[in-house]
């Protein structure tokens, strides 16, 4: 089995969470009075699911732009400590290392923690196709 395949297949569970919250997020989001899209490009852009959800109590309290960084930056400050524990793991650079660090989420943590990658093979497209 490739790296590609191993990491679809350890990541399918993941992603079937990844719906319904999503689909909830988007619901609650257009509640607020925004359109629907501005919940599809806040997704894009805040590529954190708890600081999503987050927002929108945010925003129904009409919060500033100063709580709202600080307090994303307080819910977010775990992934300082998912990062350094992942270190030696992988030794990519450029892009790929820029995009491992971007792409850092609570679940794709917990997949590359608890998961081995295939002994075959680049072990750093493993963890980009987790």
């Amino acid at each position: 089995m490739s790296n590609i395949a191993a990491a679809l297949r350890a990541s399918l569970p993941v992603m079937f969470g990844y719906i319904p919250l999503g689909m909830a997020f988007g619901i609650l989001f257009q509640d607020l009075g925004y359109p629907w899209y501005f919940a599809a490009v806040m997704a894009v852009f805040v590529f954190a699911g708890a600081a999503q959800f987050m927002a929108i109590g945010l925003l129904a309290a009409h919060a500033g732009l100063l709580e709202v960084a600080v307090s994303t930056l307080a819910l977010n400050s775990r992934h300082i400590f998912f990062g350094l524990s992942l270190i030696s793991r992988d030794r990519c650079r450029g892009v790929k290392k820029l995009y491992l660090i971007f792409g850092l989420t609570d679940e794709t943590y917990s997949l590359i923690t608890s998961t081995p990658a295939p002994s075959q093979g680049d072990v750093s497209t493993y963890y980009l196709a987790v």
